[in-house]
């Protein structure tokens, strides 16, 4: 049985995107980001907590619909996450692509992305309350 290279990567890469979230979508305004936000370091151990905490089995922090309400920041979303990992994923992806590298102040409002599994997750940078 003969395999070629291409066919052993395009085999690896299809595996290596099964587990993995989709890319995100980013929103912002035409005149630039103003407000409050979390920081960049923030946001990171916000994911842990949502994800760890609020997403998977803990229905008394869902506010409505789905949304929870945290620092100044929001997230919400639909369906279910296989397990917290997935979610974590997912959430970090929203804050690499969207929040960008400046610790902080994000360079876009906030972001969207489709799990690969049926979760839909809405981050928002600024959800124009602290609690």
């Amino acid at each position: 049985m003969r395999f070629s290279i291409q066919s052993i990567v395009l085999a690896t890469s299809s595996f290596a995107a099964m587990g993995a979230s989709a890319a995100s979508s980013c929103w912002a305004t035409s005149t630039g980001v103003g407000g409050n936000f979390p920081s960049l370091a923030d946001m990171h151990v916000d994911a842990t907590q949502f994800c760890t905490q609020f997403a998977p089995t803990n229905p008394a922090y869902i506010v409505s619909s789905g949304r929870v309400i945290f620092g100044y920041q929001s997230a919400s979303f639909s369906g279910n996450f296989a397990n917290a990992t997935t979610c974590l994923s997912s959430f970090n992806a929203i804050i690499s692509d969207c929040y960008g590298t400046n610790p902080n102040r994000p360079a876009t409002l906030g972001g969207t992305i489709d799990d690969v599994g049926s979760a839909h997750l809405v981050i928002s940078f600024n959800s124009g309350l602290k609690l």
